[in-house]
């Protein structure tokens, strides 16, 4: 009983205090046939539910990262702030000054999270005067002066897939062609449709991994309509590779303020030519 108990507030411990600070950096090599053979690869570094409370470590590990990294571009895929959060003006401000801090080379570039955790009306504004550009299902193409390019599908989450697909395909349509392509949406709920459209790469964010996953079990739920499905990780399906990030930040609200076996994270992406 003793050694039962023991075990169970270590494991308490690591839950609540040791993963969901131990942020690390994954890497993920990805290629595209739309790349000529012999350019230099594109290094890209997503970030995912920032889920922004009060500013702490995790967010200045993740400022170190991009300055040890040195990415190309920066992507961010939404839920910016805590659930409980989402309606406190100091919140709102620190998410603010917090993103002002990101650069990069080619940019920084990003989507809306969730609706219910990033109220739109509310958090959209905060991006006038900052030096990240917000796609709201529209494209943007970055160009290199070595002749590189990259197209980049910024869509607006409503978790409504059928929608969200018919958004997506529009999107997609209007795009430039033959020019590598990369899926911002928050959810990987369009992995399908994704992969029919046959984009190169889709980042999102999310599920969290599941935030507490257990031996055997799997995460205990996942907040996406496609279930387990992608989760979290890499995923490959046709030309089109999909990584779920399990985030930085924690949910909030009625969500439990814990993670076990699904730490925080960024991810560099290295895209080559196929």
């Amino acid at each position: 009983f003793l050694v039962s108990q023991l075990a169970g507030t270590l494991l308490l411990v690591w839950a609540t205090h040791v993963e969901p600070a131990t942020l690390r950096l994954t890497q993920l090599e990805a290629a595209s046939q739309d790349m000529p053979q012999g350019v230099k690869p594109i290094r890209l570094l997503h970030i995912s539910d920032l889920h922004i409370e009060r500013l702490s470590r995790r967010e200045d590990e993740v400022l170190t990262y991009i300055e040890e990294t040195q990415p190309d571009a920066i992507l961010i895929t939404g839920d910016y702030l805590n659930l409980s959060y989402n309606r406190d003006p100091e919140a709102y401000r620190q998410v603010h000054d917090y993103l002002s801090q990101l650069a990069a080379p080619q940019g920084v570039y990003a989507v809306l999270g969730t609706p219910t955790v990033d109220l739109w009306e509310l958090i959209a504004p905060l991006f006038v005067d900052l030096p990240v550009t917000l796609l709201r299902d529209e494209w943007q193409e970055i160009c290199w002066p070595d002749g590189r390019r990259l197209t980049l599908l910024g869509l607006d989450c409503t978790h409504d897939i059928e929608h969200d697909a018919q958004r997506l395909q529009s999107l997609a349509a209007g795009a430039p062609s033959a020019v590598p392509d990369v899926l911002l949406y928050h959810s990987p709920e369009l992995m399908p449709q994704a992969a029919e459209l046959g984009i190169d790469l889709y980042l999102c964010g999310h599920t969290h991994g599941g935030q507490v996953r257990l031996p055997g079990i799997g995460p205990l739920l996942t907040s996406s309509d496609l279930g387990r499905d992608y989760v979290m990780g890499h995923y490959q399906k046709g030309q089109t590779d999909l990584y779920v990030s399990t985030g930085v930040g924690l949910e909030g609200l009625s969500a439990p303020r814990v993670r076990l076996l699904a730490p925080p994270e960024i991810t560099l992406v290295t895209l080559r030519p196929a």
